[in-house]
């Protein structure tokens, strides 16, 4: 066999090997372009990364309940259907508000069905356990179960933004798992992009929730400034 026929033999047999590798991953399906990277304990850079967020949050959020912040934010928010076809895109205006018992929440005077009103904090549903645990631990899963629901979180810096993404998914009859939505959050962290005291601010907060099994719809809301 000549060099260029081992070559050959060589690739093809490399090329197997990595599509099995693949397989062998066994990845649960995304949305909205969000796709689980199994469930693993965090890296050691998705640890610093989820550290730093919660810290963030958490400075943020005590910040906000003590009354004192009284700044508005401008945001856009876009909605996009089933179809990924834009039916709202507009800026408003929000202020800081402590009523609701669940922690701090963004009012607007646009109807809560048209924009994002959780505030993220450390003590936010999935997050709460995860950023409690990465205090005492340096061995913590990326992913939650209750029940048929499964929530796999993920660290990571995306342009130059501390970010996390949530994919929620259930078990069908089969005990394979399919994502019912995902959230992704980016977060101001750096002073190069603002002060500190907009550490932890949303830059920008997506929510994609599933149509059907090919489709899904999108909210994306974009902090724009203080005012």
């Amino acid at each position: 066999m000549n060099k260029a026929m081992c070559l050959i033999t060589f690739l093809l047999l490399s090329s197997c090997k990595m599509n099995q590798d693949f397989n062998n991953l066994n990845l649960d399906p995304g949305i909205g372009g969000i796709i689980s990277n199994g469930e693993h304990n965090f890296t050691t850079s998705e640890m610093q990364i989820g550290r730093q967020i919660c810290s963030n949050l958490k400075i943020k959020r005590e910040r906000y309940e003590s009354g004192s912040y009284n700044k508005q934010y401008r945001f856009r928010s876009e909605l996009r259907n089933c179809d990924d076809n834009v039916w709202f895109n507009q800026l408003f205006l929000a202020k800081i508000s402590n009523l609701n018992t669940n922690g701090p929440e963004y009012v607007s005077s646009l109807s809560r069905d048209n924009y994002i009103s959780e505030i993220i904090t450390d003590q936010t549903a999935v997050l709460r356990q995860v950023c409690d645990s990465l205090i005492v631990s340096d061995s913590v899963s990326n992913t939650i179960k209750n029940g048929n629901v499964k929530y796999t979180l993920r660290f990571l810096i995306a342009d130059n933004f501390d970010r996390y993404e949530l994919i929620k998914s259930q078990k069908d009859s089969n005990g394979n798992y399919g994502p019912l939505s995902a959230e992704v959050v980016s977060f101001i962290s750096q002073s190069s992009q603002l002060g500190s005291e907009y550490f932890g601010v949303e830059k920008e907060h997506s929510r994609y929730t599933a149509c059907d099994a090919k489709r899904f719809k999108t909210m994306k809301q974009t902090w724009i400034e203080a005012i």
